[in-house]
């Protein structure tokens, strides 16, 4: 099995190769000029890593917030268990979320995905529709057709006898459907 092996600060500035001790299934090593916690193990010099001195993320009673960072100590990626039961992910950069089962997230509150950049669902072969957008250019479909539908039920025809009434003039409504503006460029869906 292979160790995780950290560089970190000692509080008084000098830097020290320890092992990572953290929870089970948790792959997590802090940035090279991080404060680390130690403890000695197994023989003087032999330092293990239970944690680092850090800033908080702003979670609240009851709350985790796990957090990424670029080597530059710069927050990366969030993700908030709240104390309402509301799960948050944010991120600087691109999310994707994928995996062979389904994700099922049950939840009390809404489940808020925040992105910088673009949010993408099982590899995102397709754009996802803004509805309030789409909705505003249907009705306005809908309202050049039933233009269209009521011009043409109001005209006349000539007949044999002459023209009972002038013709109407031909209709010069154009109907026309611009749904670019509905397309969603930063969620991409299977």
């Amino acid at each position: 099995m292979k160790k995780i092996i950290a560089t970190v600060k000692r509080s008084f500035g000098i830097s020290i190769n320890a092992d990572i001790a953290s929870s089970a299934g948790e792959d997590s090593v802090p940035i090279k000029d991080d404060i680390g916690v130690l403890i000695e193990a197994g023989g003087i010099g032999n330092y293990v890593l239970v944690g680092v001195i850090s800033e908080s993320q702003g979670a609240k009673e009851g709350e985790k917030i796990l957090y990424s960072r670029d080597s530059n100590s710069n927050v990366m990626t969030k993700i908030y268990l709240t104390n309402t039961g509301a799960l948050l992910i944010e991120s600087k950069d691109i999310i994707t979320i994928t995996g062979e089962k389904t994700l099922d997230i049950k939840t009390k509150e809404d489940i808020n995905i925040k992105s910088d950049n673009k949010v993408v669902i099982n590899e995102g072969n397709d754009y996802a529709v803004k509805f309030n957008e789409l909705d505003r250019e249907m009705n306005t479909l809908k309202e050049q057709l039933n233009g269209f539908i009521k011009e043409y039920n109001l005209h006349t025809h000539g007949t044999p006898s002459g023209a009972s009434t002038p013709p109407a003039v031909p209709s010069v409504t154009n109907i026309s459907l611009n749904i670019s503006s509905s397309k969603s460029d930063t969620l991409q869906i299977p």
